[in-house]
């Protein structure tokens, strides 16, 4: 459901498992409902959700499902109000006045093309040739300048259809430039960058408090950024450095997990390292020494021979069966 083009169908399609989840008496499955729609919520309602699935998580005794909604709802309370909330992580959407804006309000694709552009670019100013090669790569230049001042009038439309704000308040341009005022959009990206930087330094530095940001960056990483433009350049650079970062980020849980010897977390955070590289040597023989000190010893040898046959794919020497537990 999380992977529909219209966000408001997806929230609905959601809010229809939570009350089928409700009727049948499965806490853990209302949870996980209400923590995927509290990834996609704004503001209040955001924390709510994934407050209320911290509870029901925690009396079921999911206590690692529990510590990253409780993460999840401190990142969103944290943030300020904004005046438009997007969410690139995953799904695309965007929202306006608390309400998520259908597909059918954004009538042409380019307005949408071009807020996406902007958005995997929101560190600067966009050059318009630049945009122009973006969403009209074949056309002639003269005929998408307009095209590209059509697209720029209706997107601010769209995001604010009320006029409460000047044209630039959201989207400002010039003669050779477009682009977003940041201070007043709350983008998830930027949010899931901001508590992983924090995360990653602390952990640097053996600062245990890195575990607060690290768990709200991996509970806010739903999916990679621009999930339905994978084959799009612009979105290229962006979401190699999300993905770069999101393995950052869940090596260094893990790593801290086996240093304290919470080895359920260990094991999670490595398995999801190997669902993004398959030969990924250190997070294969991190889950054999995780496994192992868990004293779970037939599992530590499936997960071995697992690595032995990824490793012989590729071409590379096995290292021999891990001893010890190492971080």
């Amino acid at each position: 459901m999380a992977t529909l083009d219209d966000p408001v169908v997806a929230r609905r399609g959601f809010d229809e498992a939570r009350s089928m989840w409700q009727q049948l008496g499965n806490p853990l499955g209302e949870a996980r409902v209400e923590l995927t729609l509290a990834r996609i919520s704004d503001g209040a309602e955001g924390v709510r959700l994934a407050e209320s699935a911290a509870s029901r998580f925690r009396s079921a005794g999911a206590r690692a499902a529990a510590s990253d909604a409780s993460a999840l709802a401190a990142a969103t309370r944290d943030e300020p109000k904004r005046d438009a909330v997007a969410r690139v992580l995953g799904a695309f959407s965007v929202m306006r006045d608390g309400h998520v804006i259908g597909s059918s309000e954004w009538g042409s694709r380019k307005p949408r093309d071009l807020l996406k552009v902007l958005l995997a670019r929101r560190r600067g100013p966009v050059r318009r040739d630049a945009l122009l090669d973006e969403l009209w790569p074949d056309d002639d230049p003269v005929a998408t300048s307009r095209k590209l001042s059509v697209a720029l009038s209706t997107l601010r439309a769209i995001l604010d259809p009320r006029k409460a704000h000047p044209p630039d308040h959201l989207v400002a341009a010039d003669r050779n430039a477009v682009w977003l005022v940041a201070d007043h959009w709350d983008i998830d990206l930027d949010r899931f960058l901001r508590q992983a930087a924090d995360g990653l330094r602390l952990h640097a530095a053996a600062d245990d408090h890195c575990i607060g940001p690290l768990t709200a960056a991996e509970a806010m990483y739903v999916g990679d950024p621009f999930e339905e433009d994978a084959y799009e350049a612009w979105a290229q650079t962006v979401r190699d450095a999300a993905r770069a970062t999101h393995v950052a980020v869940m090596r260094a849980l893990a790593g801290h997990a086996a240093h304290v010897a919470d080895h359920d977390t260990a094991g999670r955070m490595l398995l999801r390292l190997l669902e993004r590289d398959p030969f990924d040597e250190g997070a294969h023989l991190g889950l054999v020494r995780s496994l192992r000190a868990a004293g779970r010893h037939g599992e530590a040898h499936r997960a071995y021979r697992t690595y032995c046959e990824r490793m012989e794919e590729i071409g590379v020497e096995a290292s021999p069966f891990p001893t010890a537990p190492g971080r």
